[in-house]
């Protein structure tokens, strides 16, 4: 990608705004250095949080242990170690492995609260860091009866966020945020997780699941393996 001066605005219409007549276009800042300090202190201020690579793994041990059949535990505590020890050497991981963790996330996700809390901050993190992206570079709009940009302390105000999205779509300025990372050099949080997967019910080809409810736990094995909760 050929280097773009932040002094530059650079122009964005969604694809699904390519067939309107006219066609917007949003006008973006590119964030200079002191930007994206005053990004991260906005985020900050927000209380988001990006919930570290460890803090997932451990999760994903809690649930495997916690919900999974005894027998089956060792081999998916395994892939587990393995995609922790990839990521603690900084290597990239392959897409083998990453979907076998995504197949065991998806399995657990119903199950396993501290699995839902820490792809729940992920989220939520993801999230506010488009709509603060969005806030902080949007600049002008190029449009028939565009909305007026209004900006309080550097960023768009509540009336110019509400006024966008009703003319353009709900979603627009996660759009403009996410356009914003594409252009710049995003946060490691920002690079892995652009958008998270959806809830899926558990897989039964990749693991099973204690029948027990998740609500009553303190286990013990039973004789045919499966862990047996109790109250």
């Amino acid at each position: 990608m050929p280097s773009i001066s932040t002094k530059d605005l650079v122009r964005f219409t969604p694809t699904s705004m390519q067939e309107r007549d006219p066609p917007p276009v949003f006008l973006i800042k590119l964030p200079t250095l002191r930007d994206k300090i005053a990004l991260d202190a906005c985020l900050a201020i927000e209380g988001a949080r990006y919930p570290s690579s460890s803090e997932y793994t451990a999760a994903l041990r809690e649930g495997v242990r916690d919900n999974v059949v005894d027998e089956e535990q060792p081999d998916l505590l395994a892939i587990i170690e393995e995609y922790e020890g990839v990521l603690e050497e900084g290597n990239t991981i392959n897409d083998e492995l990453s979907g076998k963790v995504d197949q065991i996330a998806k399995a657990l996700r119903p199950y396993c609260r501290a699995l839902s809390q820490v792809e729940g901050e992920r989220g939520r993190f993801l999230a506010l860091a488009m709509l603060v992206r969005a806030e902080m570079f949007l600049v002008n709009i190029e449009d028939t009866d565009a909305p007026k940009i209004e900006k309080r302390s550097g960023r768009l105000t509540e009336q110019s966020q509400d006024a966008i999205e009703k003319k353009y779509g709900q979603g627009t300025l996660f759009m403009i945020g996410a356009r914003t990372v594409e252009l710049t050099s995003p946060t490691e949080a920002e690079t892995k997780n652009l958008e998270l997967p959806e809830p899926l019910p558990p897989d039964p080809e990749i693991l099973t699941v204690d029948p027990e409810p998740p609500m009553a736990r303190r286990g013990r094995s039973s004789a045919n393996g499966t862990k047996e909760i109790h109250a």
